[in-house]
């Protein structure tokens, strides 16, 4: 048989970043057994589903130990790249953990839910924005918390202080210069490696607050967006939700404080969000409507609140089917994709062991002079994709910048206009009218030129990096003219390769002319003068924000094209590398024993067979699914 490597190029879905949400700090999912419990029972006494948490439990185990059987293996354990990779898939499956995130705007009651999730008063609650700090909670066996700095120092303390360190009120506009809070608590929903994010509310005055939540969007597994029955779904809410789908792939909608409409009013506002949430999504979602107020007085009370243990089956059915059989079959298919390496190169030691020395000696001699070809043909690809990438980068400012001057006059009769409708305002209150509308035009004005732009950029990277894949297959030919003569082994290799990372850290932000104590000076006149002032000072940085965004946008294009090019760049490297370096490596191990005693090749050679029957017997079992 002649061994056929081939380089395949594979373009990603860009609504797909399944490889971020299994990464292993935040990998996923709950639930290894029966001390998992709901409403005080084990979830297969309250939960009928196909797939159980102690199926799920017994197959993660069962993974693990076909993992370690394989690291064991003399031939994983010599390779530094398949030590790796085994290494990398024991940590993940060590350090399962699922980052539910609570979402939504200020004053929804966040804070109020996750206290009702855990049973207990841990987090702070108010009725003016709270939260301004994303406070993570997990599981302790004594209730404490860890106070994570931006400049990497921490602090641990006692609970009693949450409060000092993630509320406005405490730490103004987080002066204290924190990056986020753990929370160790000893809640049953914790104690399989669920993380609970609480962040910030967005839409508040407080800008920093908006920030923080859309820097924590990456991290989330799954969403609880929180809704409020007395103002259900505002345009900003909507274009929050919009944002957010781009890196969270399961939403949990929650319609928080229904305990304070009449019945038909809930019904009323209800059939409004789920239509309001079905134009937004393309499909009509499930809406748990709940008081999370209610809920949490009821746990105090070790009562029951029908509403909420609807919303937290949905959870945990989540958790143990979709998240768990997910993770699994991820891990599982990394494994197999290890253990047919291993045969690969197990088949290719046994072959060479028994080839003629003459034979084996040339061998290794044609594969040192083609590594030496290789890194003069890794050269020339690295040079040209870079530049072809910066061409790209410098075609997107060709496109961005006549796109703002033609938006300008359009989005200052926009301010103009919301000047008029809302004047009779309060000062405070007009500000941030304005700023809210001068943020959602700029979106709308980008957000046509964003998608068109994604897809060209997406595109053209395609083109480049699937021309220089004929490079690598070219590469590949020159391995396989040498293999070809010497063993009768096909290898498998795949190339692959994302077009454009779909992860964004951009977003549309705005700034309020009124935050230095000289250009406050103006909001200390009447009103008839103020307001006129507010609004010539909205009109007049339409420009300046305009081209901020822009600058922002370009720099989000251009990270995530050099992140892409410097993908494909490592992975043709160090692909073509571990290709002829780990054949290289058997040759020269299969020299090694060639110079021992018959013996010791009788003896080597049953090893190499008994190890290659454990990975047949390991491929086998994970074909078959058990």
């Amino acid at each position: 048989m002649t061994p056929s490597f081939s380089f395949k190029m594979r373009r990603s879905q860009l609504n797909s970043d399944m490889e971020r949400r299994l990464k292993p700090a935040r990998d996923a999912g709950l639930l290894t057994g029966d001390q998992l419990s709901y409403q005080g029972k084990t979830v297969s006494d309250t939960i009928t589903t196909p797939s159980s948490l102690d199926t799920f439990a017994e197959r993660k185990q069962q993974i693990a130990q076909y993992l370690i059987a394989l690291s064991k293996l003399k031939i994983v354990e010599t390779n530094p790249r398949l030590q790796k990779s085994a290494t990398a898939l024991q940590n993940k499956l060590e350090s399962y953990a699922f980052n539910l995130v609570i979402l939504g705007e200020f004053k929804r009651g966040k804070s109020t839910l996750v206290n009702a999730l855990l049973g207990a008063n841990v987090l702070p609650t108010g009725v003016i924005p709270l939260t301004s700090i994303t406070t993570v909670i997990l599981h302790g066996e004594s209730p404490h918390i860890s106070v994570l700095y931006l400049d990497g120092k921490r602090d641990e303390l006692e609970i009693s202080e949450l409060a000092k360190y993630v509320t406005e009120r405490g730490n103004p506009k987080n002066t204290f210069g924190v990056d986020l809070v753990e929370v160790r608590y000893p809640s049953p929903l914790l104690k399989e490696s669920v993380r609970i994010v609480d962040t910030p509310g967005t839409g508040s005055v407080n800008v920093h607050n908006t920030e923080t939540t859309y820097s924590f969007l990456p991290e989330a597994d799954a969403a609880l967006f929180v809704l409020s029955a007395d103002q259900p779904a505002s345009i900003n809410e909507l274009k929050f939700l919009s944002d957010a789908k781009e890196w969270v792939e399961k939403f949990f909608f929650v319609q928080n404080k229904i305990d304070i409409l009449t019945e038909d009013e809930r019904k009323e506002t209800l059939e409004f969000l789920t239509r309001s949430l079905t134009e937004q999504l393309g499909n009509i979602p499930v809406v748990f409507p709940i008081s999370a107020r209610h809920a949490l007085s009821c746990k105090l009370e070790k009562q029951e609140d029908a509403d909420f243990q609807k919303l937290e089956k949905e959870i945990f059915v989540f958790l143990s089917n979709e998240k768990g059989k997910i993770f699994v079959e991820s891990v599982k298919d990394k494994i197999q994709r290890l253990a047919i390496e291993a045969k690969q190169l197990l088949e290719l030691e046994i072959k060479t062991t028994k080839l003629p020395t003459e034979t084996l000696q040339h061998g290794i001699k044609v594969f040192e002079e083609c590594q030496k070809n290789i890194v003069d043909q890794q050269n020339d690809v690295e040079h040209i994709v870079l530049g072809e990438t910066r061409r790209l980068v410098k075609s997107i400012e060709t496109d961005l910048y006549p796109l703002v001057e033609k938006n300008i006059e359009q989005i200052k009769i926009a301010i103009n206009d919301e000047f008029t409708a809302h004047q009779n305002l309060s000062k405070d209150s007009l500000i941030e009218a304005l700023q809210t509308k001068l943020r959602n035009e700029i979106a709308a004005a980008f957000a046509n030129w964003r998608v068109t732009e994604e897809e060209l950029v997406s595109r053209q990277l395609n083109e480049i990096t699937a021309r220089f894949a004929k490079v690598a297959n070219s590469i590949v030919e020159e391995i396989n003219a040498v293999t070809h003569k010497l063993f009768e082994i096909e290898f498998k290799k795949s190339f692959e390769v994302e077009s454009l990372s779909k992860k964004s850290s951009h977003y549309f932000a705005v700034e309020n002319p009124f935050t230095l104590s000289m250009q406050m000076m103006p909001l200390l006149l009447p009103d008839f003068l103020a307001k006129n002032i507010i609004k010539d000072k909205f009109v007049d940085a339409v420009r300046d924000e305009m081209r901020r965004n822009a600058g922002r946008l370009r720099a989000d294009m251009q990270e995530r094209i050099e992140k892409s090019a410097q993908l494909f760049l490592r992975e043709f490297r160090n692909e073509t590398n571990e290709c002829i370096s780990e054949i290289s490596a058997v040759m020269d191990r299969a020299a090694q024993t060639k110079a021992k005693s018959e013996v010791q090749q009788s003896n080597a050679q049953v090893e190499l067979m008994k190890d290659l029957k454990t990975v047949e017997q390991i491929l086998e079992k994970l074909n078959r699914n058990d």
